[in-house]
């Protein structure tokens, strides 16, 4: 009787406890979500390590195999070690030399930006004096900046002691990141066994060749976004330093950058990227070279959205554009900007379990 009691009421009083725990984490949303996300910034250098492993991976493995398959011995025998030093090494240099060409083009570009920025607002100020019903000085305006900027919270501080701290901390983590994905790739059997086995203690062999199905798919599809995207973000990088320079924008080099950074985020990058442009040339040049500037990007957007952009990404992930922007919007709200970057391809992966599992359905039906 008491057994028969206990399996009667077992079942609805564990039901009223995952009510209770779903209400108090809606009631707690935002100390779970702070929470969640504390957790996530602790473990970022191993995520980011991880990413960084398995985009280096397929030129590891290629140069790998060019080693092994050496007839010096020495070089045969130690061919991932070497793969794995000299395709970090390439990266390297890569990035010193990227490093060295892009840092004092851009320090000129703003050093110059700084210097004229006087002349820009006395200018700005003639311009807006012209026009009936305003008088305007411009010593007015740089008090009015000077106490905006002593009330800002950029003027304290513990602002710049923050982001000198922060800016530390990402430095450390990216250098650990790097370090430990250079660990990842050498030993990558050891700890591709241990994941085997760890996820074997609570998963069947059936649902673990299901999870290694997807996880692979969103390797892929995360891989192929990556290298899709900074390809794209290179050539309008390219096509907007020349545009610029054609048309004599000054700061053309750091504005081309900036062009071609936020082309990285989808659709909203290019978007924003060309307003600054478009403002920083309004500022420096004038009213009509900043309209033709804005007329030249707009149609390199067009171009990039519609004739390298689909050729580049769109295509290789399958994807419509109102898919695309629906997981900007909701990656963007709920991760921020990892959720922005990473928002393409896990749409991609989520139509391709949604196929798959349409696919598997109709099988079983026949």
């Amino acid at each position: 009787m008491k057994n028969d009691r206990f399996e009667r009421y077992a079942f609805p009083f564990f039901v009223a406890l995952l009510l209770l725990a779903a209400y108090k984490a809606i009631d707690n949303a935002s100390s779970i979500y702070r929470a969640l996300l504390h957790v996530l910034s602790v473990f970022s250098p191993i995520f980011i390590a991880i990413a960084i492993a398995l985009i280096m991976y397929p030129v590891c493995k290629r140069a790998e195999d060019a080693f092994a398959s050496a007839k010096i011995h020495f070089v045969s025998s130690h061919a991932r070690m070497l793969s794995v030093i000299m395709v970090y090494a390439a990266l390297a240099a890569l990035l010193a030399s990227i490093f060295c060409i892009i840092v004092p083009l851009l320090s000129k570009s703003i050093t110059s930006f700084v210097k004229a920025a006087p002349s820009m607002i006395d200018a700005i100020v003639q311009k807006i004096n012209r026009t009936p019903f305003f008088n305007i000085e411009a010593k007015g305006v740089f008090a009015s900046i000077e106490r905006f900027i002593a009330a800002s919270p950029l003027a304290r501080p513990e602002v710049y002691t923050s982001t000198v701290i922060g800016v530390s901390r990402w430095l450390a983590n990216t250098v650990l990141s790097f370090i430990m994905s250079v660990y990842i790739l050498v030993d990558r059997e050891s700890l591709i066994r241990w994941a085997k086995f760890a996820l074997g203690l609570f998963v069947t062999p059936a649902k673990q060749a299901w999870l290694k199905k997807y996880a692979l798919k969103a390797l892929f599809f995360i891989g192929r976004y990556f290298y899709c995207s900074v390809i794209d973000a290179i050539i309008i990088f390219g096509l907007s330093l020349l545009i610029l320079l054609v048309l004599r924008v000054k700061h053309a080099p750091a504005l081309s950058l900036v062009l071609g950074i936020f082309n990285l985020v989808p659709y909203f990058g290019s978007v924003c990227a060309t307003a600054i442009a478009v403002i920083v040339t309004l500022i420096t040049t004038g009213l009509p070279k900043a309209i033709t500037v804005g007329v030249c990007l707009l149609v390199l957007g067009q171009l990039d959205g519609n004739v390298i952009a689909p050729h580049i990404v769109k295509v290789t992930l399958s994807l419509k554009p109102f898919w695309v922007l629906a997981g900007v919007f909701v990656g963007g709200g709920f991760f921020g900007i990892w959720g922005i970057v990473l928002s393409v391809p896990m749409v991609a992966l989520g139509k391709y379990i949604l196929c798959d599992i349409i696919k598997t359905s109709h099988l079983q039906k026949r």
